[in-house]
């Protein structure tokens, strides 16, 4: 049987969270866009913006697509952004 597909990709696609309140002064997304697997992200968080913990669906900061052929990047990336999440490394905080 011939391949139909002439490569093979991994793909992700999750939710960003947050998980504390916040008043963001500025983000800093183009940290995650700097990742190799990264290939769109949604953005729903602004500077100025007061943020509260994610909750639910309609409370997210964003969303993530990711795409690679070796599911070790993906985990990787994955890691690194789950890292950024909790340490709140996303955005910079107004005081």
């Amino acid at each position: 049987m011939q391949n139909v597909f002439p490569f093979f990709v991994r793909v992700h696609i999750f939710w960003l969270i947050i998980f504390q309140v916040v008043k963001v002064e500025s983000t800093h997304f183009h940290k995650v866009l700097e990742l190799s697997s990264v290939v769109f992200l949604e953005e729903n968080l602004h500077a100025g913006q007061r943020l509260e913990k994610t909750i639910d669906v309609f409370s997210l900061i964003g969303m993530c697509v990711m795409v690679h052929s070796d599911p070790m990047v993906l985990s990787n990336d994955l890691d690194q952004i789950r890292s950024m999440e909790h340490n709140g490394a996303l955005f910079a905080l107004a005081n």
